[in-house]
């Protein structure tokens, strides 16, 4: 759970080489953005520590994809979250999670990556007669396993059901970004999906 309090500043972009927010933006200039649905970055650090825990990019504000960092301020958990306008426009839906395995040297910069592990929970569909895409909930979890060492790639339909009720969420007020900080491993149990 989140122990001390979260400072939230907010950013035009999430640079991942130099692993910092640039060109800041004021809260009430991001609050502006976010009811005109332009893109934004929260980058948010605890209190008490010097380095930043996640990132959220916000785009249209539709999509939320939530960026948990680790020590070395990479990406490791990641949660996409998008509104699925056909099923529910008052709530947004974690419709993939991807962890990230890294391989560092001795000096703690970053190698490369080793290994990606991604599960879809839901996915699009054409409908013919209404002419457009629509999201469609999955019963069982669509997994993908990249190995960049080996360069094999592994798909498969997940053995258990996901409880599809915990996947959604309510569209966070603006500032309001706790729910979507939720325990990055906790969020879902990864090992329960692959079972």
């Amino acid at each position: 759970m989140l122990n001390s309090k979260i400072i939230y500043k907010y950013y035009k972009g999430w640079c991942s080489y130099d692993k910092e927010g640039y060109d800041e933006y004021s809260y009430k200039e991001t609050s502006k953005k976010y009811a005109n649905g332009e893109t934004f970055f929260v980058v948010a650090q605890r209190e008490n520590e010097d380095k930043p825990f996640a990132t959220i990019m916000i785009s249209d504000r539709n999509s939320f994809y939530v960026l948990h960092l680790n020590e070395n301020q990479d990406i490791d958990v990641e949660y996409r979250y998008v509104i699925l306008y056909n099923l529910n426009k008052n709530k947004i839906f974690l419709y993939e999670s991807m962890i990230r395995e890294y391989d560092y040297e001795n000096n703690n910069l970053r190698k490369n990556i080793n290994k990606v592990n991604s599960y879809y929970f839901a996915t699009t569909h054409f409908n013919d007669k209404k002419d457009c895409f629509e999201w469609y909930i999955l019963d069982k979890v669509n997994c993908e396993e990249i190995d960049y060492v080996t360069e094999e790639i592994i798909t498969y339909k997940s053995k258990n059901i996901v409880n599809q009720d915990s996947l959604w969420e309510d569209i966070p007020v603006f500032g309001d970004w706790d729910s979507l900080l939720k325990d990055k491993y906790n969020r879902i149990k990864f090992d329960e999906i692959k079972d």
